[in-house]
C-alpha cells in the first residue's frame, strides 16, 4: 500500500496493489481529505471509475460513476443540502433512468422517477401525516396521462385511467387493506356512466346514470334486491 499526504498531514493519495504489484485501488483526495476520485480493479481490470467534485462553496457535489470497459458514464449524482439528482446512462450513453429526492435532514420528503424519455413515471411523497404515497403513472404516446395508481404501505389505494383525449375513464378505490371501497366509470365523452360503492368486499349500490335519469340498485351479499329509477328534472334559473 501507498499514502500520501499534504502538509496539514491529510491523506492525498492512496494506492493498493495485487501480490504481482499491479493497482487493485486508487483514490485521489482533495486538500481537505474528502474523496476526489476513485479507481478500483479487479484481476486487472478497472471494475469500477468514480470522479467526485465540488463548487467552489462545497455546497454543490458532483459524482460520476463510470462502465468499467471504457470511460462511458454509468450514473451522475448532484448533491445539494435538501435535493439530490441522479441519472443513471446505459452503455451508449443514453439516459436510461432520472430521480430527484427532496429531503429536509436526513427525511425524504419526495422521490420522483423519469423514464428515458424523460417522462414522469413515479411519485414518492411524505404526505402531512407522515405517511409515504407512491404515485405511479402510465402515458399515452402522445404524451397524455393513460393511467396513475396511488399506493399506501405498498397497498393499492387509488386508481384512474383516462382516455386518449383526456378525459377520465374510472376511477377505483380501496381501503388500507385493500378492500374495494368504490368505483367511478365515465363515458367517453367525460359524462357520469355508472358508480359503484362496496361493503365488506361485496357491492353494495350501483348507481346508473342516463341523460334524464338514473337508476339505483341495492344489493345485499352479492344479490340484487331493490332497485328504483329516479327522474333527473332540468330546471332553468332565473
Amino acid at each position: 500500500m501507498y499514502q500520501k499526504f499534504n502538509e496539514d498531514g491529510k491523506r492525498i493519495l492512496l494506492k493498493k496493489y495485487f501480490s504481482d504489484g499491479e493497482p487493485s485501488l486508487i483514490e485521489e483526495y482533495y486538500l481537505d481529505g474528502s474523496l476526489k476520485k476513485r479507481e478500483k480493479y479487479n484481476i486487472k481490470h478497472l471494475e469500477e471509475k468514480v470522479s467526485i467534485k465540488y463548487s467552489p462553496t462545497k455546497k454543490i457535489k458532483r459524482t460520476e460513476t463510470f462502465y468499467s470497459f471504457g470511460e462511458k458514464r454509468k450514473k451522475i449524482e448532484i448533491v445539494t443540502k435538501n435535493i439530490h439528482i441522479e441519472k443513471e446512462y446505459d452503455i451508449k450513453n443514453e439516459i436510461l433512468l432520472i430521480r430527484c429526492f427532496i429531503k429536509k435532514g436526513n427525511v425524504v420528503l419526495k422521490d420522483t422517477q423519469w423514464n428515458e424519455e424523460k417522462v414522469k413515471i413515479k411519485d414518492f411523497i411524505l404526505d402531512k401525516n407522515k405517511e409515504y404515497i407512491e404515485k405511479k403513472l402510465w402515458w399515452y404516446d402522445d404524451g397524455k396521462l393513460k393511467k396513475s395508481k396511488v399506493f399506501k404501505k405498498e397497498t393499492l389505494t387509488l386508481e384512474d385511467s383516462y382516455y386518449p383525449n383526456g378525459n377520465k375513464k374510472s376511477s377505483l378505490e380501496w381501503n388500507a387493506d385493500g378492500n374495494p371501497l368504490s368505483a367511478t366509470y365515465f363515458h367517453k365523452d367525460g359524462t357520469l356512466n355508472y358508480t359503484e360503492r362496496y361493503e365488506n368486499h361485496d357491492r353494495e349500490i350501483v348507481t346508473t346514470f342516463f341523460e334524464n335519469e338514473k337508476i339505483i340498485q341495492y344489493y345485499r351479499g352479492g344479490k340484487l334486491i331493490h332497485s328504483e329509477k329516479l327522474i333527473l328534472l332540468k330546471e332553468k334559473i332565473k
